[in-house]
């Protein structure tokens, strides 16, 4: 169904940039599709796969070439990316949003400081951003000076935060912790939700219930939020086996004849402030009864190698979705855990992959709709993920610029639209 989502998002790339030789002219797609076909076979073929897969396509800006309205101009990794307008552009004339060009520069500049965030901010040095922490946004927004030069707001998107147990653990480097749904929900129950919304967010973002964002067209809106619950959490832990056998305030349980503890690593991302404070607050509330999760930061690389690879106990990181039908397959089916996808977890079975590829293959909104919501009650039923928090966007730009537009979805805000009121012709730079 995804085919038909995506028909018109298929980027169109130069030939005569891409494939100079022409070399794909001389195979076509019914080739391409069918099986029997052995494109390692032909050298030719091969030889631009190879050109084309090169590392340098992705890091010389000089052999960045896409059909947009502008390019590359400046790269440096970890600092800034500035893009140029292209001069007689073929959409000059065009009246699509998407195919305006406003600024003849914008620059994209990295900051992970939020204390210098806030001063490049009141001091008018940045244009724009839609990436702000909720503490950045709302200290700037009680700044009146800020209100008076900006328009900022907290908008409704397709991001939600989660926290993934390994669910089929090999046993060794991990231990079986999670494997038993009871234990799965009892975590669930000791998560302080109210808490972490209150201090981290600042009481801005809504609760996730299930894997589908609550945006979008098939949520199902039957499903129910997890609350803290530490009576009921102690309980399942209690029937589940888990109990603190020995006086050391961690509880264990024998399993395969192998005495273990309820202890483990919280995976996080290091590089966002907002995420140690995730796993502390949960790392700590876990601690009031018998459970020990030490909160591990790693790099966005390592992260996500990790979990691909299995090698995690637990892990706190999000997904952004869009306003497309939703297709679980990435994340859910058991062929992602299998070939080290997306599917973290090691959730599914035989049920589940068949329930997924009927949501798939199903084009008919309405048809599809039953089985996303049947799918989605499983998933919550299952406790694979800790759903946390559905992320409010966090945007702001200044009122120099009009022709402004907000949205739930990607990138949130359009840079290419802005313009200067009553200025023709040639824009200002942006600075984002």
């Amino acid at each position: 169904m995804l085919n038909v989502a995506l028909w018109g998002d298929f980027g169109i790339m130069q030939r005569s940039f891409f494939d100079a030789e022409n070399v794909l002219s001389r195979f076509s797609f019914q080739q391409f599709d069918d099986t029997t076909f052995d494109a390692k076979r032909n050298s030719e073929l091969i030889a631009w796969a190879d050109k084309f897969n090169s590392p340098e396509n992705g890091t010389d800006p000089q052999l960045f070439n896409g059909l947009g309205m502008y390019k590359v101009s400046v790269w440096e990794p970890g600092v800034q990316l500035v893009l140029i307008k292209k001069k007689n552009h073929w959409t000059s004339t065009s009246a699509s949003l998407y195919e305006q060009a406003g600024p003849e520069k914008i620059v994209f500049k990295l900051n992970r400081e939020t204390a210098s965030q806030i001063l490049e901010f009141k001091s008018q040095n940045y244009d724009a951003s839609a990436t702000l922490s909720a503490k950045t946004l709302i200290e700037l927004k009680s700044d009146s000076v800020f209100n008076t030069n900006y328009n900022a707001n907290f908008t409704d998107q397709y991001t939600f935060t989660y926290a993934a147990f390994n669910m089929k653990p090999d046993g060794i480097n991990h231990k079986k912790c999670f494997t038993d749904v009871s234990v799965r929900k009892a975590l669930a129950m000791l998560v302080p939700y109210d808490e972490i919304n209150d201090v981290v967010n600042k009481g801005k973002y809504k609760r996730q219930i299930g894997p589908y964002a609550y945006l979008k067209k098939d949520f199902n809106t039957d499903l129910q939020a997890v609350f803290y619950n530490e009576k009921q959490a102690i309980k399942l832990l209690d029937d589940a086996g888990w109990k603190d056998t020995d006086a050391d305030g961690i509880r264990d349980k024998i399993i395969d004849g192998q005495k273990l503890q309820l202890a483990f690593k919280l995976n996080y991302f290091v590089e966002v402030p907002d995420w140690k404070d995730f796993a502390v607050m949960i790392s700590q509330s876990f601690e009031k009864v018998g459970v020990r999760a030490e909160p591990n930061p790693l790099d966005r690389v390592t992260l996500f190698a990790d979990a691909r690879n299995h090698n995690f106990d637990m892990m706190l990181s999000a997904w952004s979705q869009g306003n497309f039908p939703e297709d679980p397959s990435q994340l859910w089916h058991t062929e992602s855990w299998l070939n080290n996808g997306s599917n973290y977890t090691g959730f599914g079975n035989a049920q589940t992959d068949a329930l997924i590829d009927s949501i798939r293959y199903q084009v008919d909104d309405d048809m599809r709709a039953p089985l996303s919501k049947r799918f989605q009650q499983i998933v919550v039923d299952e406790q694979p993920y800790i759903f946390l928090f559905a992320s409010m966007r966090r945007i702001a730009c200044h009122k120099r610029w009009s022709n402004t537009y907000f949205f739930f979805d990607k990138p949130g805000l359009l840079l290419n639209t802005l313009q200067l009121p009553n200025v023709v012709g040639k824009q200002d730079n942006t600075s984002m």
